[in-house]
């Protein structure tokens, strides 16, 4: 993941600035100020691959990724969850964005809850969802590449 000493680094500073520009909170839900495409919601056309996770809570969490030379160059979710599973969706396409395979997998549910420490009612299990979602992205993607599938849920 991208080393906080750097000038772009993925900071929950950064992340919170980012939302504040995009989701901003009403009521409990997200009412976004942008395009969907630019708060990376939504499918992404001709996707190198796509993970899909029910979680404990019900909610379901989709993750489509493109990539180019080993790195994540797009990333966009979706959710039918609560606004903390939509934030984890949106951290989790925010953290994955322009890394590589390897480092996007050193995503976890913790860099998840860390980047957002300072924001009240985000859920762990939130976080796992979403994670899980992106690692199952990523597996299908490697899959993909060596021939293989995985098989749906």
């Amino acid at each position: 993941m991208a080393d906080d000493s750097k000038p772009n680094a993925k900071t929950s500073e950064s992340f919170i600035g980012w939302l504040r520009n995009h989701f901003p909170q009403d009521g409990g839900y997200a009412k976004l100020s942008v395009a969907e495409e630019m708060c990376n919601i939504g499918p992404v056309e001709n996707a190198d691959c796509y993970g899909k996770i029910c979680g404990i809570c019900g909610d379901t969490m989709e993750i489509w990724l493109r990539i180019n030379d080993g790195v994540i160059s797009e990333a966009r979710f979706l959710t039918d969850g609560c606004f903390s599973s939509q934030l984890c969706g949106a951290a989790a396409t925010y953290l994955a964005k322009n890394e590589t395979l390897m480092d996007a997998l050193r995503i976890s549910p913790a860099s998840i809850m860390d980047l957002m420490s300072e924001m009240e009612g985000v859920e762990l299990h939130c976080s796992i969802l979403a994670t899980s979602a992106l690692y199952r992205a990523i597996a299908d993607y490697i899959l993909k590449i060596n021939g293989e599938t995985i098989q749906s849920d």
